[in-house]
């Protein structure tokens, strides 16, 4: 049985990953503090500590046949007060990873990407994988060099990385009272009848994929053996936060109590669609749950837990 490392296993993505990886794989489960969802499951250790801080990854690579990168200590924001320490915990450590899959001979990493920041502004355009980057913010750049070094260590070591560029992930285990994920905050909001902000005029498109598929795909990637590094990994079709905000309350029977907008951010790109085509190609995968099937699914998940006062 291969082993899989999961740097970030205690995250929305990492614990979803996890709990699927160990159907099939033993998993060695990375986090700051222990994902209490992944005790006491079979094929599962979880091992604690700060990736930012760890100088050699060795002792975390014994035994070790696929790294699966999730990590990153931040989000996208216009903020660029703290960039420095950014490079630092993100960027840095990433590197020293990859000295040290080369020195232990793990060769195989998967990478979590960003589909919605590194590619820019881009309009009207569907995006490829071969276009150029040109990220807005930080968060974007962050992604972009690591991309970077992950093709250098491919081209001088032979390393063979996988780079995701995944769009807007959805679905239940997202915690709507943190400031990332749009669709699980505007639900939570909804059903406790507070305001929800938007950002710009509302016609700003985005690429939403539901959690299942994204782990289905996540999986699928570990067992290619073609030519491609890079996937771009989305629904491959884009919708406004006016329409999510309509599906919403057509699906729930209940209206928004305010919606304020704000101008929009320095970070926000107008519109972020992928081209998946490539993607459903080289993995023979396709995602299965559209966008209005996957509201409907955390509607009433998110309805249970807060009327059951589980969040």
């Amino acid at each position: 049985m291969k082993t899989c490392l999961v740097l970030g296993a205690g995250g929305f993505i990492g614990k979803s990953l996890c709990k699927k990886l160990a159907r099939h794989y033993k998993v060695i489960a990375f986090n700051r503090s222990t994902p209490i969802e992944l005790e006491d499951i079979e094929n599962i250790e979880i091992i604690t500590g700060d990736f930012s801080s760890i100088e050699d990854f060795t002792p975390l690579l014994n035994g070790v046949n696929i790294v699966y990168h999730l990590i990153s200590t931040t989000i996208p924001s216009e903020d660029t007060n703290h960039i420095d320490k950014e490079i630092i915990e993100n960027i840095v450590p990433t590197v020293r990873l990859l000295e040290c899959m080369i020195k232990r001979g793990v060769n195989e990493i998967i990478f979590a990407s960003s589909g919605g920041t590194v590619y820019g502004e881009s309009s009207n355009h569907i995006n490829q994988t071969n276009d150029k980057l040109n990220p807005i913010c930080s968060y974007g750049v962050q992604k972009k060099v690591i991309e970077g070094y992950l093709e250098f260590y491919g081209l001088y070591y032979g390393l063979n990385y996988k780079i995701l560029r995944i769009s807007n992930p959805y679905g239940i285990g997202q915690d709507p009272r943190k400031p990332q994920g749009v669709i699980p905050i505007f639900i939570y909001r909804l059903f406790n009848n507070e305001p929800i902000t938007v950002f710009g005029d509302g016609n700003n498109h985005r690429d939403y994929i539901y959690m299942d598929d994204l782990i289905d795909v996540l999986i699928k990637v570990a067992s290619y053996n073609g030519d491609h590094h890079i996937f771009n990994i989305g629904a491959g079709k884009a919708y406004s936060l006016h329409e999510i905000i309509k599906i919403i309350e057509e699906k729930s029977g209940k209206n928004f109590a305010q919606i304020n907008y704000k101008n929009m951010r320095k970070c926000d790109v107008s519109k972020t669609l992928l081209d998946i085509t490539e993607t459903q190609k080289e993995l023979g995968w396709s995602p299965n749950i559209n966008i209005n099937s996957g509201i409907a699914i955390l509607l009433e998940y998110y309805k249970n837990m807060i009327f059951t006062g589980k969040i």
